[in-house]
């Protein structure tokens, strides 16, 4: 994720000025440098000082310490989804972020996938009834986190998005393998009444993201792969698809980091209060799996 933050970054001249990269193995960051004709930093201090915006991309493990340097040094912050490794880390960085006047977001660009920002536009807050979305990957884990931190959190954080609406937890259920959630289902209810189903799989066969989104007269099916939306009547008739803009979600989550610090607009991005949100929920949902393991095999 790093590399495609320095690609996207380093392609938008009228927006910004990429000032250099910071790397633990330096001969990465080297190579990422060479690339794109940018400073290499010897020292994670040197990179922070030299920028106005941090974006960190790094192990889960080492968001919440870099976020915290670059925050009390007054600087703006992205990170990489999810905001830390504990919820504790992640509303701690809210409140040094506000303490040192700084803005902080959190990589949720699945809010800038085409299908998503198409049913944020025609889909008003309180008109979500239910939404229903699947997430699943034949990839093997790259970390010890499980599918609710490295798939989950995404589709926690779109509830939320597309309902305008605090989430409780209601039950989940899934698959432990070695201490690791491999796939699981979350069920939720927003603070306005409306039903969420959440599914993860890392054993799939094939990718898959995918979402239904239902109102009180139409029903959105989305493939946020292709991507490509549909709606028809609820109940029942010929379904239209809808014309999407085919943009990078991480261009445009670039954008709208810079429109909210310079205080063009309010942010689409996720915010540090909404990812702390949905880490939050996304953790305890991992708990209540591995605590309950219904259905612990291997």
């Amino acid at each position: 994720m790093g590399r495609r933050h320095v690609r996207v970054l380093a392609a938008m001249p009228d927006v910004y000025e990429l000032m250099g990269v910071f790397d633990a193995a330096h001969d990465v960051a080297e190579e990422i440098a060479a690339a794109n004709r940018i400073t290499a930093f010897d020292e994670e201090r040197d990179c922070i000082d030299a920028a106005d915006l941090v974006v960190i991309a790094s192990p889960i493990e080492a968001h919440a310490g870099a976020a915290r340097r670059a925050l009390e040094k007054g600087r703006h912050v992205l990170v990489e989804k999810p905001l830390s490794a504990s919820s504790e880390d992640a509303f701690a960085l809210v409140r040094v972020a506000l303490r040192h006047s700084a803005l902080l977001f959190v990589g949720h660009s699945e809010r800038f996938n085409p299908v998503i920002d198409a049913l944020g536009r025609i889909v008003g807050h309180d008109a979500v009834r239910a939404i229903s979305i699947r997430r699943a990957t034949p990839e093997p884990p790259r970390s010890e986190h499980g599918v609710l931190l490295s798939l989950g959190v995404h589709d926690v954080d779109l509830v939320a998005h597309l309902t305008g609406s605090a989430l409780e937890l209601r039950a989940v259920t899934g698959v432990i393998r070695r201490e690791d959630e491999v796939r699981a289902e979350v069920s939720l209810v927003t603070a306005k009444g409306a039903a969420a189903r959440l599914m993860a799989d890392r054993e799939a066969a094939r990718r898959e993201r995918t979402i239904e989104l239902v109102t009180d007269r139409e029903v959105f099916e989305g493939d946020l792969l292709v991507p490509r939306l549909y709606r028809r009547p609820r109940g029942g008739g010929r379904r239209t698809e809808v014309d999407l803009a085919l943009v990078e979600p991480l261009a445009e989550q670039a954008r709208e980091v810079a429109a909210a610090i310079d205080g063009q607009r309010p942010p689409r991005i996720a915010t540090g209060a909404d990812g702390a949100r949905a880490l939050a929920l996304a953790l305890r949902a991992r708990d209540w799996l591995r605590e309950g393991q219904a259905r612990r095999v291997g």
